[in-house]
């Protein structure tokens, strides 16, 4: 599963639609894709069920950028020079290492290539795929909140060609994306119990549980001062939680109207994100009193908690998303 020789058959169809195709496919696994879609099901469609899906897309992330940095190992481009660049290789240019995959099916790849890379780290390593994982979440998800036959095909067919786009491209292993699929469907199980579960109970008005709070809260920050950690995924978690938790106590806001007063509360939303994005960087980096990492990382919080809280507030006010109406014995 860590040969190369499945990326040199895909790659023997090379044709410039079929890579234009692959790489779009690929675009999809990426974080700008995800808020954009995200931002429309939230503020536009089901506040609710796009935080659900927000919420197992953001911890299969964290899961899988975890064994990214645990296992270390690297990618099919990394280990074979002679597959065809296309444009979206992650780490420098091989030039040392030719047809050095995995000797059978189910052997590893060679262990001089795998501590060569661990002691020259690179900048992303390849098992499992977080495109698949990803993806695997995020379209199921949509799937399993939106039960529509039309949601239902196109996330399939997504899920289907993601990882062959991966493969094609040459920067990821079947095993890579088998461990992806894996990943992302624990994910999906996941999301289906919640779903189950919360059907089943009557959820009390503007009232936070402790057990909530520690899931939104103390978790991440506990995980955040762990070895292998992407500290940028909790950031966004946290600042989501943190939405969520304003979501919760403002009654549970939903999309409110026709599909015009619908686009008008996403633009709302997507106008407080850009914003506040642009707004916040030139604003630390002018004033220049923090770490560049760090300042990345209050860039990302603002972005996530601040500006769509303040989206979510603005949309509350002027009645493009209305509470909940609850029952309560």
């Amino acid at each position: 599963m860590f040969q190369t020789e499945i990326n040199h058959f895909l790659q023997s169809w090379e044709s410039e639609w079929l890579t234009l195709l692959m790489r779009y496919i690929s675009q999809m696994g990426y974080q700008p894709f995800y808020i954009a879609v995200l931002l429309t099901v939230i503020f536009g469609v089901d506040t609710r069920k796009g935080l659900w899906v927000l919420q197992v897309l953001m911890w299969v992330g964290i899961i899988t950028t975890f064994l990214k940095e645990l296992v270390a190992l690297p990618r099919p481009l990394d280990v074979d020079n002679t597959l065809k660049f296309m444009g979206t290789n992650y780490n420098q240019t091989n030039t040392l290492f030719s047809m050095r995959g995995a000797e059978s099916f189910w052997a590893m790849l060679p262990s001089d290539v795998i501590a060569y890379y661990r002691e020259n780290r690179l900048t992303s390593f390849g098992f499992p795929s977080g495109h698949v994982s990803g993806a695997v979440a995020f379209f199921g998800g949509l799937a399993l909140a939106f039960p529509l036959s039309a949601v239902r095909v196109i996330s399939l067919i997504i899920c289907l060609l993601m990882p062959i786009s991966r493969l094609y491209l040459g920067v990821h292993f079947l095993a890579d994306v088998l461990g992806g699929l894996l990943i992302g469907s624990v994910g999906l199980a996941v999301l289906q119990v919640w779903m189950r579960n919360t059907a089943t109970k009557q959820r009390p008005h503007k009232r936070v549980h402790v057990s909530s709070l520690i899931w939104w809260f103390i978790l991440p920050i506990v995980l955040l001062f762990m070895p292998h950690m992407n500290r940028e995924l909790l950031i966004i978690l946290l600042a989501c939680n943190t939405f969520y938790l304003a979501f919760t106590l403002l009654g549970n806001p939903m999309p409110n109207g026709g599909i015009l007063r619908r686009s008008f509360s996403v633009a709302i939303a997507l106008a407080s994100f850009i914003g506040f994005s642009i707004l916040s960087n030139n604003i630390l980096r002018l004033l220049n009193v923090m770490d560049e990492n760090i300042q990345q990382l209050v860039i990302r919080f603002v972005e996530f908690a601040i500006a769509l809280i303040l989206a979510l507030y603005i949309n509350f006010r002027i009645r493009l998303m209305r509470p909940e109406i609850k029952t309560t014995t």
